[in-house]
């Protein structure tokens, strides 16, 4: 029997008055057979819990190999799938922001569709959105797509035409008309939104009355749907057929040739369709070789042909893409109206059907259509931009001028030809930027506490987004200096009297503006979605007109910008 043990104490060094001694907690009296029972259940505990910690890196082994290997089932392989959309969300459960992105094969693309607005994303720009820890953007939802149908995955080619079709024709009868008539309303739906639309900036330009001009109609080309023969006619909505686009360009020029090839052929009783197509071919090569060779002071031949274009970026080299734009131009449908130029056409699509494009240059071939569209619809918001400008409507000409430089930007990445000068296109932005602000602060100034914040509010729609060009512009320092001088020119109203109400929008707005956002924002501005570049042979005279408007006005010598 073992003795009981004193409690031990623990005595403070150098107590001072009121301290005591304080009693460590421990077992008063504790028996061997005590002590023996305690050991036994700790070592049976600890096996306890060493056989469940077992289990459970036993468990995470089998999942984790599980997971690695999901891939590799054989039920998994019996249908293969590609990505075809990712739905993403953005904030919390209870409220947020969606949007998708869909993969346009054809073009091997991914596409944005954020409400009204579609942009081309990148896959880099996909995965930082979809995999969480940004912004609060995670995806929820992946879409996957038969592999094994070909309607969905690859375009369908028809071999006598070499034309492509569309998944509309693909549909059953009554599907396809339920999507034709479905697209009609949608077609109905933005006529009459746009024109409410319309009607509204006016009602609200006439209320506001404020900052430079009203808001008018610009001289932009109507919207269209074109159709793709053979590919969902005229009541495709979304797929434009570039390709007959820039084929109608020249239609004057492709029938005074196919006149001159018959012409000189009069005498031939039995005439070679394909070798006349092939004559008249060469004859329209050697035509565009000299254009793109002689540029005048104020013309741009790249806005006549598309060979031009290709040509003055060193495009042509490629046969097979050379030699199908070549084809298109005898393709539109118009030509089937008279008998002479229904056989080109006939024989230019027969053609085309025997010499498909090589996989290498499809890519290629879709690249330079869609640059060349680009550079026209910059071309034509240049001019719109310009023309607002020297008319002093300022608010109209930054929407065009900003379009112009941020599409400029992307063509002029890829080569120095393949759009217009930046440099025109940004002094131009600047300056009008500077007008704005300038016309924006006397209002301000003058104007009632609620005209001014109709005032700010149109700096904030239009000028914010701007700044933020500017400030990430690596072209000048220029655009850096009229920012800074943006700024000061708001700070110094801080230090005058002035209407509380007015200071008060005044502080909302100068956030903003001493604290853009970091990437650059979206213009609120319909001027995308209202420009249409429709065939317009005119174009290359219209730019030429405006050139000499800009060199007139000096423009031209300040921008630092030479003749071409």
């Amino acid at each position: 029997m073992t003795t009981p043990k004193r409690a031990k104490t623990v005595t403070v060094a150098q107590p001072s008055p009121g301290h005591v001694t304080v009693a460590q907690p421990s077992p008063g009296h504790v028996t061997g057979e005590e002590l023996n029972i305690l050991e036994s259940c700790l070592h049976r505990w600890r096996s306890e819990v060493e056989r469940d910690v077992g289990e459970l890196q036993s468990s995470i082994a089998a999942l984790t190999d599980k997971i690695d290997h999901l891939n590799n089932d054989n039920p998994v392989h019996q249908v293969p799938y590609q990505l075809h959309a990712v739905l993403v969300h953005e904030g919390q459960a209870s409220a947020g922001h969606y949007w998708a992105y869909i993969y346009d094969r054809p073009h091997d693309r991914w596409l944005k569709f954020n409400d009204i607005t579609v942009t081309e994303a990148s896959w880099e720009e996909l995965e930082k959105e979809s995999a969480g820890g940004h912004h609060n953007t995670s995806a929820y939802c992946l879409m996957y797509v038969d592999a094994m149908q070909p309607a969905l995955v690859d375009e369908v080619v028809d071999r006598e035409t070499g034309q492509t079709s569309s998944a509309l024709d693909l549909l059953p009868a009554d599907l396809r008309q339920l999507v034709r008539d479905d697209n009609l309303k949608l077609l109905q739906e933005i006529e009459l939104y746009d024109r409410e639309q319309t009607r509204l900036a006016r009602l609200a330009t006439e209320t506001a009355d404020c900052v430079v001009s009203s808001v008018c109609e610009a001289p932009h080309a109507k919207a269209a749907v074109a159709g793709q023969e053979g590919g969902g006619g005229g009541n495709q909505l979304i797929k434009v057929n570039l390709p007959m686009e820039h084929a109608q360009l020249s239609l004057v020029a492709t029938r005074l040739i196919i006149n001159k090839v018959l012409s000189d052929n009069a005498n031939s009783k039995n005439l070679d369709i394909e070798k006349a197509l092939n004559e008249a071919a060469k004859i329209e090569m050697h035509r565009l070789e000299d254009l793109s060779k002689n540029q005048s002071s104020y013309v741009d031949n790249r806005l006549l042909h598309l060979m031009v274009y290709m040509s003055q970026n060193g495009l042509q080299r490629v046969q097979g893409v050379t030699q199908r734009v070549m084809l298109e131009q005898f393709t539109p449908k118009c030509l089937s109206s008279e008998p002479h130029t229904a056989e080109f056409r006939k024989m230019a699509l027969r053609l085309l059907g025997k010499c498909p494009l090589a996989e290498a240059d499809k890519k290629l071939y879709s690249e330079i259509h869609c640059d060349y569209s680009l550079f026209r619809k910059t071309v034509t918001c240049f001019m719109h931009g310009v023309e607002f400008f020297h008319k002093e409507k300022y608010v109209e000409s930054l929407s065009y001028l900003a379009q112009a430089f941020t599409m400029n930007q992307a063509l002029a990445a890829k080569g120095l030809r393949r759009g217009m000068d930046q440099q025109l296109i940004a002094y131009y932005r600047r300056q009008c930027i500077l007008s704005l602000n300038n016309a924006a602060a006397r209002q301000f100034e003058s104007e009632s506490p609620r005209r001014a914040a109709l005032v700010l509010q149109q700096l904030d729609d239009l000028l914010i987004p701007c700044l933020v060009q500017l400030n990430t512009s690596e072209l000048s320092d220029d655009d850096l200096a009229a920012a800074e001088h943006i700024r000061n020119k708001w700070c110094n109203f801080l230090g005058q009297d002035m209407d509380p109400e007015k200071q008060e929008t005044l502080q909302h707005f100068l956030s903003k503006l001493l604290d853009p956002p970091s990437s650059e924002v979206r213009l609120r501005s319909a001027v995308l979605q209202q420009l249409r570049v429709q065939v317009n042979t005119e174009l290359a005279k219209q730019f030429s007109d405006c050139m000499k408007l800009v060199e007139e006005s000096g423009f031209l010598e300040r921008a630092g910008v030479g003749r071409s």
